[in-house]
């Protein structure tokens, strides 16, 4: 969000009141990701219910990883349609994905945060919310200089590549390991 408004006034010489109709896509990306993905993780996790014969909220997981997958290639497509200068529709449909991507692999980690902590689910949630509420407040200290000495190509692919080494192998992690981890801090 903090490159989003420049892109079309810097890239694509557009007014201010024609650049601000581009978080639209945004807001398309978030409400198609929120209407398919909440039944479809509900969906999810009644199959592994009936499957299992019970709940763990390791059921969330498996939604995780298209939102996981969605937020880089969301950030790829983004950050090179707008230094290549193509089509400002392209640049759209990566801020589109982007945002759905955020949206499925959020929901369903505060699903699986839900499932796990239950009556202290709210303390939980906002635990989970801390790093992202930093990184919010800071990235926009950085970001100016990071898109001026990378480009919007290069520094949406570095912003990518993190997310690919951190946020893609989390899912995977906690489906083979979630109830190991989880039970490190239960009493015995």
């Amino acid at each position: 969000l903090s490159t989003f408004s420049a892109i079309y006034s810097t890239r694509y010489h557009e007014s201010e009141t024609a650049g601000g109709l581009h978080y639209i896509a945004i807001a398309v990306g978030s409400t198609i990701a929120t209407q398919v993905g909440g039944p479809l993780m509900d969906h999810v996790w009644a199959h592994f219910k009936r499957k299992s014969g019970n709940v763990v909220p390791e059921f969330r997981v498996p939604l995780m990883i298209p939102g996981a997958v969605m937020m880089p290639a969301g950030l790829f497509i983004y950050g090179w349609a707008a230094e290549k200068e193509v089509a400002w529709i392209i640049v759209d449909i990566g801020a589109a994905i982007f945002s759905g991507g955020i949206q499925i692999g959020s929901n369903a980690m505060f699903a699986y945060l839900i499932d796990e902590f239950e009556e202290r689910s709210a303390s939980a949630n906002a635990g989970a919310r801390v790093l992202s509420m930093a990184m919010g407040f800071g990235f926009p200290l950085f970001a100016p200089q990071l898109y001026e000495t990378l480009g919007y190509g290069w520094g949406n692919s570095l912003l990518a590549f993190l997310y690919i080494a951190i946020g893609i192998p989390a899912p995977f992690l906690l489906w083979k390991w979630g109830a190991k981890i989880r039970a490190i801090g239960r009493p015995k």
